[in-house]
C-alpha cells in the first residue's frame, strides 16, 4: 500500500508538471505508460501466476491454440518465464497504447490512461490470456467502426486471433449485428425485449437454479465454461458488480440521448470516422452485453465480459466529460470521478501482490 500511495502522489505530480511546462500533455502519459510495463511485466506472483509458471515450464497444453504456441514458441527458445511474461507484457501493452492513440487525442490520453489503471489494469495483470486477447478484440472494434472496404474481414480476422487466446471472446461476436441494431427498429425492440428477460432470469433465484445443473451437465464439453461453472456462485456482492455496470451505462446512455438529438459529429480523433462511429457502437455494444446479465449472478468471473470493455467506456465518459456543449458534464464528470476511485480502491485491495511481488520495485526500494 506504501507503493500504491507513492505511486498516487507522483501521478499528481506529474499532472501538475504537464501544466506548467512545454511538454504539456505526455509527461503524466509516458510516466503512466512505464507503471503500467513495469506493474505488469515484473509481477512474480499473483492469484493465476504459479499455475501459468506451471505449465509453461512443463509444455502443457493449457489455454487456447494461439496462447499454447507462442508459450511453446518461447519455451522452446530457452525463455524462462519471467522473461516470457516481461516482453509479451511489453508487446501487448505498447498496442493497447497505439489502439488508445488511434482513439483519442493527446489531450486527454492521459486520462484515458489512468482509468485503465484504476480499472481493470490490475485485473489484466493476473488474466493473462484474457489481456492478450482484449487487445486483438480492441483492433477488431477499431477496424469494425472504420469506414474501410475491408474493415469487416480485418475485424473478424482480430476477433479470430482473440479467441485464440481466450474462448470467452466468442461471447462479442453478436457485436457484429450493431449496423443492423441501429438501423432497425424491429431488432432493437427484440434486443430490448431479451433484455428484459435476461434481467428477469438474472433476479429470478429460482430460475438460476434451474439453468445452473443444466449449464453444468452441458458444460462438459465446453471448455469456455467448465471451469467457471464448476466454481462457487456468485452472491450477494454481485450487486457491487452490477452497480458498476450500470452507472457507468447510465451516463453513455445520456450523452447517447444528446449526441442523437443535436447530430453533431465530435472530431475526436485524427480518424473522422473513429470518432463519428465510435460513440453508437460502445452505446450498443454495452446494451448488447445486458443480455449476459444472469452470467454474472450465476459466476461472478463472468464479469470479464463487461470489464474488457472498460477502456471503450471509459473512452466515452471522457467524450462527455470534455465536451464542452453538453449539458450533463459536470455530472458526468463527479459520477465517473466516484465510480472509478471506488475501483481504484477494490483493486489496490483485491490486487495488492500487484504491487508487493515486482521485482523492480523491490530493487528500487
Amino acid at each position: 500500500m506504501f507503493v500504491a500511495l507513492n505511486y498516487s502522489v507522483l501521478f499528481i505530480a506529474f499532472l501538475c508538471i504537464d501544466k506548467i511546462t512545454k511538454y504539456k500533455y505526455m509527461l503524466s502519459y509516458i510516466f503512466l505508460a512505464i507503471c503500467c510495463i513495469i506493474l505488469m511485466a515484473a509481477n512474480f506472483y499473483n492469484a493465476d501466476y504459479a499455475g501459468y509458471e506451471m505449465f509453461y515450464y512443463n509444455n502443457t497444453d493449457y489455454g487456447e491454440f494461439f496462447y499454447q504456441e507462442l508459450a511453446r514458441y518461447f519455451s522452446s527458445h530457452g525463455f524462462s518465464y519471467q522473461k516470457f511474461k516481461l516482453i509479451t507484457s511489453i508487446l501487448f501493452l505498447l498496442n493497447l497504447f497505439y489502439i488508445i492513440s488511434l482513439l483519442v487525442p493527446k489531450t486527454i490520453r492521459t486520462y484515458v490512461l489512468g482509468l485503465y489503471m484504476m480499472f481493470p489494469f490490475f485485473f489484466d495483470v493476473i488474466v493473462v490470456r484474457n489481456f492478450m486477447g482484449n487487445i486483438f478484440f480492441m483492433y477488431a472494434f477499431v477496424f469494425f467502426i472504420s469506414e474501410k472496404k475491408y474493415k469487416y474481414y480485418a475485424s473478424f480476422f482480430f476477433m479470430a486471433l482473440a479467441i485464440g487466446f481466450h474462448s470467452l471472446y466468442i461471447i462479442y461476436l453478436p457485436f457484429f449485428l450493431i449496423p443492423f441494431i441501429k438501423s432497425c427498429q424491429l431488432l432493437r425492440r427484440i434486443l430490448y425485449i431479451l433484455i428484459i428477460i435476461a434481467f428477469v432470469i438474472a433476479v429470478g433465484g429460482d430460475i438460476i437454479k434451474i439453468l445452473s445443473p443444466l449449464l453444468l451437465s452441458y458444460s462438459n464439453n465446453l471448455k469456455i465454461v467448465r471451469v467457471l461453472l464448476y466454481e462457487a456462485r456468485a452472491k450477494a456482492g454481485v450487486m457491487i458488480f452490477l452497480f458498476f455496470t450500470f452507472t457507468p451505462l447510465f451516463f453513455i446512455w445520456k450523452y447517447w440521448k444528446f449526441y442523437t438529438r443535436t447530430q453533431r459529429k465530435p472530431k475526436y480523433s485524427k480518424f473522422q470516422y473513429l470518432s463519428t462511429n465510435f460513440l453508437p457502437y460502445v452505446y450498443y455494444a454495452n446494451i448488447i452485453l445486458l443480455l449476459y446479465l444472469p452470467l454474472i449472478v450465476l459466476q461472478s468471473n463472468f464479469y470479464r465480459i463487461y470489464a474488457n470493455i472498460a477502456i471503450l467506456n471509459s473512452i466515452a465518459l471522457l467524450m462527455a466529460a470534455t465536451d464542452k456543449h453538453y449539458y450533463f458534464r459536470k455530472a458526468t464528470c463527479i459520477g465517473i470521478g466516484s465510480i472509478y476511485i471506488l475501483r481504484a480502491c477494490m483493486s489496490l485491495y483485491v490486487y495488492k501482490d500487484v504491487f508487493s511481488h515486482n521485482y523492480i520495485i523491490s530493487y528500487l526500494l
